[in-house]
């Protein structure tokens, strides 16, 4: 999205490292973090509406808040931070939301908060 920090070389660099590296899929006003498996996968994806590559529903993805290990770190978009790490996004909620959820189910499988 225009004005926002490109992550492409971060996830080739999680990916070349073998870590596991998930990415965000919406539907409607629902935001889920699925996994890529490599870097030619993220290349495939197609790109929505924002032109952000983005998964797609038909092909079936592991979900970060599925597995034993949640998630340790969202890099999140945003218009601004204060100095604080207090953000301004764009106003729709979708990562505001998402870290409830998965702060949430971090806390239930026994794993710290999720760093931003």
């Amino acid at each position: 999205m225009h004005g926002e920090i490109c992550t492409r070389d971060i996830i080739k660099a999680l990916l070349n490292q073998k870590k596991s590296c998930y990415v965000p899929r919406c539907k409607g006003q629902v935001m889920d973090m699925v996994r890529i498996e490599s870097w030619e996968d993220f290349l495939a994806l197609p790109k929505n509406s924002w032109n952000i590559p983005e998964p797609t529903f038909n092909q079936a993805r592991e979900n970060a808040l599925n597995t034993p290990r949640g998630l340790e770190l969202v890099i999140m978009p945003g218009l601004a931070f204060d100095r604080t790490g207090t953000r301004l996004g764009h106003g729709r909620g979708y990562y505001d939301n998402y870290l409830v959820k998965a702060n949430a189910y971090n806390q239930s499988v026994g794993r710290p908060p999720v760093a931003t």
